[in-house]
């Protein structure tokens, strides 16, 4: 392991939440005081800095020439990793169902979601630019997050401790 290694775990581990809450936190103090977000911008400013750390990320692994299996990239197809897709492409299914039947709700079932939401409402698409960028965001979440927190902290954890504790830290 790097001195790379190190930084990049310190990014994804500390830096990125601590950012994360912090932006969120100001974003709803803004809109308490009237501010409302362009939830478009922060979508794609969202997947700009989810995309360059994936990059970074890959950087680091490849210089270090590991295998790419041990990050999660492998080209083996056995019955886990079929069982694995066939989950996720229901889950892909449930999510798609759950949101169509969303956008239909009737304004007052909308307002409702809305309140029970919270502040999190802030960050839902209201229009169809709104919901396509938000699948692009969705689509980055399932790729870059999954490889980053799923795949290169795991691994890293995986240096300090058994897998199984990795995996329940990560």
């Amino acid at each position: 392991m790097s001195v790379l290694d190190h930084l990049l775990a310190l990014l994804l581990i500390v830096v990125v939440p601590v950012s994360g809450y912090v932006s969120y936190t100001r974003l709803v103090r803004r809109a308490r005081a009237g501010y409302t977000p362009d939830v478009t911008r922060l979508y794609t400013g969202t997947m700009i800095w989810q995309w360059l750390l994936f990059i970074v990320a890959l950087f680091v692994w490849a210089y270090a020439d590991r295998s790419w299996a041990a990050l999660g990239f492998g080209t083996e197809i056995d019955t886990n990793t079929l069982i694995g897709a066939l989950l996720a492409a229901a889950a892909i299914v449930f999510v798609v169902v759950q949101i169509r039947g969303l956008s239909r709700a009737m304004s007052a079932d909308a307002a409702t979601c809305s309140e029970q939401l919270g502040d999190v409402a802030l960050l839902m698409p209201k229009t169809d630019r709104e919901l396509a960028h938000f699948y692009g965001l969705s689509l980055t979440a399932g790729v870059v997050e999954e490889t980053l927190w799923r795949g290169y902290i795991i691994w890293y954890f995986g240096q300090f401790m058994p897998i199984w504790a990795a995996a329940a830290l990560s």
